[in-house]
């Protein structure tokens, strides 16, 4: 069964929330995006994560992450959910000391997106700090979504002449590493890069 059969089927056995309503137009609206993938989520992780986040069903994210997988955007971001982009082991791992209130997203380039305090974090590899980036988690949706162009911009010292090409073969166990290293200034077109498990790129860019 699909994702958007998933939460159609809600439809038929209760009374959907209003949260569900937004989940399932925003999953509507991806389906149409040409540059998102769209995960299955998986029933056990979907449980466990209730569990241990239930203080956050009244946000949007919970809703999402429930009722997917995970979300690819481009090939290069990787929102996590309840399937092969398990937010709760993703948080197990590399939520250290709680630092976040939940990791949501990873980069090909191991960087990583939290929430604290309703407000979107970046963990950036080309400093390894947590960044604020000022925004909610509906206005970072909106983001990484409807603006590819300031996505871009963001990433724009980091993304190489063919990334697209490269990434869109990139497993998601994957991810980049590069010499002379991210926190070197030097031009992303001249550095050597390497694809290697995104779990060593991660602890690596964290320190663990």
């Amino acid at each position: 069964m699909g994702l958007l059969d998933k939460l159609k089927k809600k439809d038929d056995v209760s009374n959907i929330t209003n949260q569900n309503r937004k989940t399932r137009a925003f999953f509507e609206d991806l389906s149409t995006k040409n540059n998102v993938v769209l995960l299955d989520s998986k029933d056990e992780i979907a449980r466990e994560f209730s569990k241990i986040y239930n203080d956050f069903q009244d946000k949007f994210f919970f809703e999402q992450f429930i009722s997917s997988g995970g979300i690819i955007i481009d090939n290069w971001i990787r929102l996590y959910g309840c399937g092969e982009l398990n937010v709760v082991e993703k948080n197990k791992l590399y939520n250290c000391g709680y630092t976040m209130d939940i990791l949501i997203a990873e980069d090909i380039l191991g960087g990583l997106f939290g929430l604290k305090d309703d407000y979107i974090y970046y963990f950036a590899p080309d400093s390894n700090e947590w960044e604020c980036l000022e925004v909610y988690y509906t206005q970072f949706l909106n983001w990484l979504i409807n603006n590819t162009d300031d996505v871009h911009k963001f990433y724009e010292y980091f993304r190489w002449n063919t990334w697209r090409e490269d990434c869109a073969q990139l497993k998601l166990s994957d991810g980049y590493s590069f010499y002379p290293l991210l926190q070197v200034d030097s031009d992303i077109n001249q550095r050597s890069r390497k694809v290697i498990s995104i779990d060593e790129l991660i602890r690596l860019n964290l320190g663990i």
